[in-house]
């Protein structure tokens, strides 16, 4: 029964977002000033995002499909600035960090939702956040030369650090369940 509401969930989602995407590029096209394809695109990944968190709201077992749905999510939020105009294609060369960024949270999210179980989510977590950050500062401040020099390093100390006490923290968690049965 549960997968059949579920399936019928996809098909309201699925058949609504077309229809009111359908509805819109028609008014389009018969004279209405609204905005094309060209500048709506990002609601395809913002739609897919949509149905991956369905899925997982519909059975949260299935923590995996967070990943993808916060991951189509932001990356969505992040280009409706450029496909509207409000930001320049090629602000690209010094946005570039926000993508490691986009994965890092979305590997956040999928630990949140599997329940802080699986703690080896957050390397690429960290990973991924840590190089965003750090190409963010590398790319939109003025202290490029010395994140350059410094940064890079204590980055790689700092992942090195992370990689080598993960199973040690990740040990102590276990014990700590133990004791508490």
């Amino acid at each position: 029964m549960k997968r059949r509401f579920g399936g019928c969930i996809y098909l309201f989602l699925v058949g609504g977002f077309l229809m009111l995407m359908g509805g819109w590029f028609a008014l389009g096209e018969v004279g209405a000033n609204l905005p094309g394809i060209e500048q709506t695109w990002p609601v395809f990944p913002l739609f897919g995002s949509v149905c991956f968190l369905v899925g997982y709201l519909l059975e949260r077992k299935n923590y995996g499909l967070v990943l993808p749905g916060v991951a189509a999510g932001l990356v969505a939020l992040f280009f409706f600035p450029f496909s509207l105009g409000w930001w320049s294609w090629d602000r690209m060369d010094v946005l570039w960090p926000v993508f490691p960024l986009i994965g890092g949270l979305a590997f956040i999210a999928m630990w949140v939702a599997a329940g802080l179980r699986y703690g080896g989510l957050l390397v690429p977590a960290f990973l991924g956040i840590g190089t965003g950050l750090i190409g963010l500062a590398m790319t939109l401040t003025p202290f490029k030369n010395v994140i350059t020099a410094v940064g890079w390093p204590i980055a790689f100390l700092a992942a090195g650090a992370t990689l080598l006490l993960l199973p040690f923290a990740l040990l102590i968690g276990a014990i700590a369940r133990r004791i508490a049965r």
